[in-house]
């Protein structure tokens, strides 16, 4: 799992928006430590921040942590039969707290993306999932 950079550098959060939001995501399997990565999508970008469960989810890798950075990712969102596509530069991983380390799409406008803190987002199926990056 991705975990914050050492440096506990972090900048102001950007202004939250009303609009829909994607977070990316690494989870862990509280019984079996089993490993994944995937998108988040919230209708609310907002509602990432607090616990609340996402309207829909895309797998990005299965029984191993997504390399996010410094490569092209897709996920696939069923109920919304939307692609989203995100690409987060090289050195991001050492980059602060909410600064813009790529770019996003989902096909009808673009977001930034952002460094997330590794905290725990939510909860799901028993696996704890954690925020990487997030994109708005």
């Amino acid at each position: 799992m991705s975990t914050p950079a050492s440096s506990t550098a972090t900048l102001p959060p950007p202004p939250k928006p009303s609009a829909d939001g994607v977070r990316l995501v690494n989870s862990l399997r509280r019984t079996t430590k089993a490993t994944s990565s995937g998108f988040a999508y919230f209708n609310s970008a907002e509602d990432g921040d607090d616990g609340a469960q996402p309207d829909d989810y895309a797998v990005a890798t299965r029984n191993i942590y997504a390399q996010w950075e410094n490569q092209n990712r897709t996920g696939y969102f069923a109920d919304t039969n939307t692609t989203f596509w995100v690409f987060i530069n090289i050195n991001s991983t050492t980059a602060p707290v909410n600064a813009v380390v790529g770019e996003a799409s989902n096909g009808c406008r673009t977001f930034s993306a952002y460094k997330d803190d590794g905290r725990l987002l939510f909860k799901q199926n028993g696996s704890d999932f954690f925020g990487i990056y997030y994109c708005q």
